[in-house]
C-alpha cells in the first residue's frame, strides 16, 4: 500500500466520524426560557378559549441542557392570603419524532405530585411554543425570551 492509498484512508475515515458525531447531537428546540402568553381549555362548542386558571397570572418555563426543566406559576394575587404559586422541577426526555417530552418531577408545589411523569406534546411555531397539558384539558402557549 501506498503512502497515497494510506493518506485517502485516513482521510475517509475521519470525514466518517465527523459525520457521525455531527449527527448523534440533535438540537433540543425547547432549550431557553418561555414566558407565559396564555392557558387556554376548550369551551362547551369544543372551541380554545382564556382558562380561568392562572388568568392574568405569569408563568416561567425553563429547559435546560442537563436535561432537568422548571416550571413556575404565579396566580394575579400571588401573595395574597391563601394564593399560592403552583411549581415543579423535573428531569425531561424529549421524543422529537413525535413531538412530545417527559416530565419526571423531581420537586413539586403539590407533594403527592413528586414522582409522577407528565407527557407534553409541543408544537413550535416562530417564537412560540403550544404545549398540550392533557390530564388538564389546557393549551398552554409560551413565548420564547431572548438569552
Amino acid at each position: 500500500m501506498g503512502v497515497k492509498t494510506i493518506s485517502s484512508i485516513y482521510k475517509y475515515h475521519i470525514i466518517l466520524l465527523l459525520l457521525v458525531f455531527s449527527c448523534t447531537k440533535t438540537k433540543n428546540p425547547l432549550l431557553g426560557k418561555w414566558n407565559l402568553h396564555i392557558i387556554e381549555n376548550k369551551d362547551s362548542t369544543n372551541n380554545w378559549v382564556e382558562s380561568n386558571w392562572m388568568k392574568n397570572g405569569k408563568g416561567r418555563l425553563q429547559y435546560f441542557n442537563n436535561d432537568t426543566v422548571t416550571v413556575h406559576f404565579n396566580p394575579e394575587n400571588y401573595g395574597d392570603p391563601g394564593v399560592e404559586a403552583y411549581w415543579y422541577v423535573a428531569s425531561y426526555k424529549l421524543n422529537l419524532d413525535s413531538n412530545f417530552a417527559l416530565h419526571s418531577r423531581l420537586k413539586h408545589s403539590n407533594p403527592d405530585d413528586v414522582g409522577k411523569t407528565v407527557k407534553r406534546y409541543f408544537e413550535i411555531n416562530n417564537d412560540t411554543l403550544t404545549m398540550f397539558a392533557k390530564e388538564f384539558g389546557f393549551r398552554l402557549k409560551w413565548v420564547k425570551q431572548s438569552e
